[in-house]
């Protein structure tokens, strides 16, 4: 028997769910992935015997994986073991600090100690935006590839449950009249991009549900997630390549006949998915002058979301704080407003501090930890496709020494008091839209530049020990005794020209991070590669 033939490009979670059903069904499948692993954006990042997830953190509506699964004939159960967390994650404000739970009892309680007044608010909120939920939830489950799905008769009821006029901040003003706790109900607009009093009142939705359904972890990781599902489409019968970019599609006009990979490799196929990001594939692997409205001009001057640095540690002793835990700048609507309308550097900001083993200590040696630390990154313009050296080279934008804020900001706020001695390992990392230039990225699903991994003998020998102070400077535990460990600054996002991007946490990274040479173990002292680091200005010195 002939069967058809589905080709995917990318193996994400959304690629692989694209593989586990058909392949189910009885259509050969095979699937494309450039890195030499599955996961895409949701895969694993091992530092020695310590292991992080370098996509997302929060696992929320864990039944629409269990639905998956279920279509592709599977348990959920036989592949993952999940984890409900309570509190969901702890939010410190300058003056208070407040621990919500799915739980209404619990929530009402924190609410009538921390925010006396607002208690009979929640209830407001969860009867009315369940009712919109309810009326919403059906309308996220269409397609809309048609214009018929646009006058469906689930999308006309939810019409008036829009809410088109007004903002996620002003709507949960119609709840709660503190600023503070309309926070803890709107910092998820972050999680798509968006300030608070931007984002559309329908997205009270992203709060409603970490309260209605709660939020999960993965025991092992939410990376498993990735593997599970890589598993399930080989049970099935289907191929995943890793290690197999796709150089470009195989058309007939405007009809795809299939892919033509790196090595020269022509597949055909009956239908082909695309889960690589969207810029770098409607840019990089159609032919040209076959698209008109995503051509790569006009794809350039579109404005892209922020994008983020990020820090992964892995420390010598376990910490007692939650799961997660978001630090609020004093002003936060000032920093948001950084971000999204000045496009400037806070000299306060905000940020997340994932605390993972305290809920799974396999994810770290006995007695040590693992510790994420992401921030917001901008650039000013977007540029599809330029390569992501300007991360190294941010001095234009950036003011001297600005660096030595972030540190201690991020390590004061937390209540992780932490000395470098026991930080030994820092990997960067650059995530974002994709780049043209081979040599410093590899373009399929913006893994980092190659530049990370060139050791050189360029430039003066720097340290970072000044770094790990700050960043972990604000995380409740003293230690200064040399131990062992490791740190993973990481970059997420698109790139920018030369000078025209920058972190808006008051700081770049230190000098350090670009000028890796070795690491000095006798030291402690961690170099880096010169195309992170270029010009940021900041100080960094190495203790002899």
């Amino acid at each position: 028997m002939n069967r058809k033939h589905v080709v995917i490009v990318g193996a994400g979670p959304g690629g692989l769910t694209s593989a586990m059903i058909p392949a189910r069904r009885g259509f050969r499948v095979t699937v494309f992935e450039s890195r030499g692993t599955v996961g895409g954006r949701n895969a694993q990042l091992r530092l020695g015997d310590f292991v992080f997830d370098t996509g997302p953190t929060f696992l929320m509506m864990d039944f629409v994986l269990r639905e998956v699964f279920e279509e592709a004939g599977r348990e959920v159960s036989d592949y993952l073991q999940f984890k409900r967390l309570d509190p969901l994650y702890r939010l410190k404000f300058d003056d208070v600090e407040v621990c919500p739970s799915d739980d209404p009892a619990r929530m009402r309680q924190q609410i009538r100690e921390s925010f006396p007044g607002n208690e009979a608010g929640l209830d407001r909120f969860l009867e009315k935006e369940n009712r919109r939920y309810e009326k919403l939830f059906p309308c996220l489950q269409k397609h809309y590839s048609t214009l018929w799905t646009l006058f469906s008769k689930p999308l006309i009821r939810a019409l008036p449950h829009l809410s088109l006029t007004q903002s996620l901040f002003q709507n949960l003003g119609s709840y709660f009249n503190d600023d503070r706790l309309k926070l803890s109900f709107t910092f998820q607009s972050k999680y798509i991009g968006m300030s608070p009093w931007k984002c559309p009142a329908l997205f009270t939705l992203l709060p409603l549900i970490e309260h209605r359904y709660g939020i999960h972890h993965v025991m092992g990781g939410l990376h498993r997630i990735s593997l599970a599902m890589a598993k399930v489409v080989e049970e099935h019968g289907g191929e995943i390549r890793t290690g197999t970019p796709v150089a470009t599609l195989l058309l007939d006009g405007r009809k795809v006949l299939g892919v033509r990979l790196q090595n020269g490799e022509r597949v055909l196929a009956d239908d082909v998915i695309i889960n690589a990001d969207f810029g770098h594939a409607m840019s990089t692997l159609v032919p040209p002058g076959v698209l008109r409205k995503y051509a790569p001009k006009n794809l350039q001057k579109k404005e892209f979301s922020c994008s983020t640095f990020m820090l992964y540690l892995g420390v010598d002793r376990v910490y007692d704080l939650p799961h997660h835990n978001i630090i609020f700048a004093k002003d936060y609507r000032s920093n948001i407003d950084d971000i999204f309308l000045r496009k400037v550097p806070s000299e306060d900001f905000s940020f997340y501090v994932q605390n993972a083993c305290a809920t799974d200590p396999s994810l770290a040696p006995p007695g040590k930890s693992t510790i994420y630390v992401p921030g917001s990154a901008f650039r000013k313009f977007s540029t599809l496709g330029s390569p992501p050296r300007a991360w190294g080279r941010l001095g234009p934008s950036l003011s001297p020494g600005c660096a030595n804020r972030f540190t201690p900001t991020c390590v004061g706020k937390t209540g992780l008091q932490h000395d470098l001695d026991s930080v030994v390992q820092v990997h960067p990392h650059v995530r974002g839209e994709d780049s043209q230039n081979k040599e410093k990225h590899d373009a399929q699903g913006g893994s980092p530049p190659r530049a990370w991994g060139i050791l050189t003998e360029q430039g003066e020998t720097r340290c970072a020990r000044r770094f790990t102070p700050t960043c972990v400077g604000k995380t409740t535990s003293t230690g200064s005794s040399p131990s062992s460990g490791s740190v993973h600054p990481h970059v997420r996002g698109e790139d920018a020209r030369p000078g025209e991007a920058f972190f808006p946490f008051s700081g770049s990274p230190p000098r350090a991070w670009g000028r890796r040479r070795r690491i000095d173990r006798s030291a402690r002292c961690v170099r880096f590669t010169p195309t992170c680091v270029g010009k940021t200005r900041a100080e960094s010195r190495r203790t002899q």
